[in-house]
């Protein structure tokens, strides 16, 4: 399918230090913005857990993880907390968490978690009013990512 380039932090004695990695692309879901890596790297790197596939409830906290990409000096990598407005919202047809969680356009792809630091969504896009964020649902990535996998073992 292609590959990408990758950047992760790795942590060093002084704080993080920027790596680069090749990526294969396993899946893409273009209507939900969601695409699968493979990263072979030597280094122990941290990974993320998705919730259970229960509902996001309304006024739950979650928290995005993004880097929009203005450079080291702004907006390296960015945290940013709010509550769930909408736990189910619309738009074109597919279902997206709406959250309070302030993002920049990219932030796309970030995860979107809860108390717990597991994975309730995905970020997808941003609301061309401030404060106003939408995420694939968890549910919806656990599907993606099942088919992805069982497509990937057929392969």
């Amino acid at each position: 399918m292609g590959n990408a380039e990758v950047r992760y932090r790795h942590p060093t004695k002084d704080g993080f230090e920027e790596r680069r990695a090749t990526a294969r692309i396993i899946a893409v879901e273009p209507a939900d913005d969601l695409a699968l890596l493979k990263i072979d790297v030597a280094d122990k790197v941290a990974t993320v857990a998705l919730a259970p596939p229960e509902p996001v409830e309304m006024g739950e906290t979650v928290t995005v993880i993004g880097s929009p990409g203005l450079g080291r000096v702004q907006l390296d990598t960015t945290m940013t907390t709010g509550i769930v407005s909408t736990p189910l919202r619309t738009l074109d047809g597919r279902p997206f968490l709406q959250a309070s969680a302030s993002v920049s356009p990219g932030n796309s792809g970030g995860p979107m978690m809860n108390e717990k630091g597991q994975v309730v969504g995905v970020v997808a896009r941003k609301a061309a009013i401030q404060g106003v964020t939408f995420a694939v649902p968890g549910s919806r990535v656990l599907e993606f990512l099942r088919g992805a996998c069982k497509d990937a073992a057929a392969n």
